[in-house]
């Protein structure tokens, strides 16, 4: 009776190997390449929430557009945009004429190296 593996038998075993390893390392990269986009959308999303309050801040007749304009370091990936619309109570969707309203819907969205990663609407008024 013969001990030890043939030849055959150890590429096989080695082929069966490097699949499993090669899966493994391919659910690794899908796995920190999903974390790096939870990532960015987090510091999007706190980011869209800090310059909502600071549009908040503002008195009613402050509140303007401010075009794509980039975050300071650490954040200079990022950039900001603030839209400005005056809308009727009734309607929040359709813009309409400034001296008609007292309503302002206000939308902060965040950029990432120029794709858009959060959003946030918000009514002002001038109550």
């Amino acid at each position: 009776m013969k001990r030890g593996f043939s030849l055959i038998e150890l590429v096989i075993s080695t082929v069966i190997i490097s699949i499993a390893a090669l899966s493994i390392a391919f659910l690794y990269q899908q796995a920190l390449s999903g974390s790096l986009e939870v990532r960015e959308l987090t510091v999007a999303t706190a980011l869209a929430k800090e310059k909502m309050e600071e549009v908040l801040l503002l008195d009613f007749g402050s509140v303007a557009d401010v075009s794509d304009t980039s975050f300071p370091a650490p954040f200079s990936n990022y950039s900001y945009a603030v839209n400005v619309c005056y809308v009727q109570s009734t309607n929040l969707d359709s813009c309409v004429d400034p001296t008609t309203t007292d309503y302002k819907k206000v939308e902060v969205v965040i950029n990432c190296d120029a794709s858009p990663l959060a959003t946030l609407k918000t009514l002002f008024t001038n109550y």
